[in-house]
């Protein structure tokens, strides 16, 4: 059996979603989006990934969901 991993670092917070027009234009009139992972807690996880730390990232609110 392979050794197991764990991550150097975890976050705990709310992984959001960046819904932003692909052409500068009123999300009213827009057609095309782009979507990005955001939240500032995602974004030190994935940083840190990038720089070559083990990281994970662990949302609050899916472990009330969880629980209940």
């Amino acid at each position: 059996m392979p050794p197991t991993t764990y991550p150097e670092v975890v976050t705990i917070g709310e992984t959001m979603v960046l819904v932003t027009p692909t052409v500068p234009e009123a999300l009213e009139t827009a057609e095309l989006f782009r979507l990005e992972t955001s939240g500032a807690e995602s974004n030190v996880a994935m940083h840190l990934a990038a720089l070559g730390f083990r990281s994970g990232s662990h949302d609050a609110r899916h472990a009330q969901a969880r629980s209940d």
